[in-house]
């Protein structure tokens, strides 16, 4: 991967998992590995240096704090009233697919979108919890643009604190969370 593929993918995973802009807010991604030689990573980021930095990025495909997909085509589509008739569904599951050790639900719960993924023979668990206000963020372009709106992102999870994506595979561990303190707890 091109180092400037890698720094955009790593500032949209960031974004995409749920960054949130405020003066004092932090994200922060743990990850511990109790294999092999015990790797551990720790990165703290405060909002303030994201919301600087991301205007300046203009690199395919992250431009001036939106990211550009030109490969689906949205022509046509209301992604606003889509997500407005998601909203007025209540608390619901919309998917639960079950295949062996492995099941995969994604539902909707209060203003959190949240995607669980379980394999009891690999051990493996994936928590994501998506506050709603970032998919409205995100879908705040024109649609006929085809990208999503990351700086409106960051503003609009201004006020949200807490776990966005958790996985638990064997003997790794990974999580990514937004809280006020400059550094992480062990």
């Amino acid at each position: 991967m091109k180092p400037n593929r890698v720094l955009i993918a790593f500032i949209a995973a960031i974004f995409l998992c749920g960054v949130a802009f405020a003066g004092d807010a932090w994200i922060h991604v743990k990850v511990d590995s109790a294999s092999g030689e015990g790797e551990t990573v720790r990165v703290n980021i405060p909002f303030s240096l994201v919301e600087t930095v991301l205007p300046m990025v203009d690199a395919d495909p992250l431009k001036h704090g939106n990211l550009h997909f030109d490969e689906i085509d949205l022509e046509g589509m209301d992604l606003r009233a889509v997500m407005e008739e998601f909203r007025k569904t209540g608390d619901t599951e919309f998917v639960n697919v079950q295949d062996g050790s492995e099941q995969v639900s994604v539902s909707k719960k209060g203003e959190f979108l949240l995607v669980n993924v379980d394999d009891s023979e690999g051990g493996e668990k994936v928590r994501v919890r998506m506050p709603l206000t970032l998919v409205d963020a995100l879908l705040d372009v024109d649609s006929e643009d085809n990208s999503l709106n990351l700086a409106a992102a960051l503003k609009a999870l201004s006020a949200f604190k807490g776990d966005l994506v958790t996985v638990q595979d064997g003997d790794e561990m990974v999580r990514i969370w937004i809280d006020n303190n400059n550094f992480i707890d062990e």
